[in-house]
């Protein structure tokens, strides 16, 4: 895959400190006169926030309750099918004794 040329050579760590939330005073400094610079610590502080804000919202449910949940399913399921049986031939003598 060939890299993409970036107009300043600070770029790359430049937009890599401000998604991890810490410019160093270095690029602090070279992202003033730099517009580049300037362009990729914002996008980085933004990605960050988005990020973070993201993850806030992205909540798993909790696994014990799945488990539960999915315990129950199977249980209901197998007893539904060990009744079915019993429950045909109740129907049965109903239908036989009505008749």
């Amino acid at each position: 895959m060939k890299r993409l040329a970036l107009p300043c050579r600070h770029e790359a760590a430049a937009l890599v400190s401000a998604r991890r939330g810490h410019v160093d005073d270095e690029i602090a400094v070279h992202a003033r006169a730099c517009a580049a610079c300037t362009a990729a610590v914002a996008s980085g502080t933004a990605l960050r926030q988005a990020s973070t804000s993201f993850a806030a919202e992205a909540r798993l449910p909790d696994s014990l309750e799945l488990l539960r949940r999915a315990t129950e399913g199977r249980r209901r399921v197998a007893t539904e099918r060990a009744l079915l049986p019993l429950r045909l031939a109740r129907n049965a003598a109903i239908a036989a004794g009505a008749g």
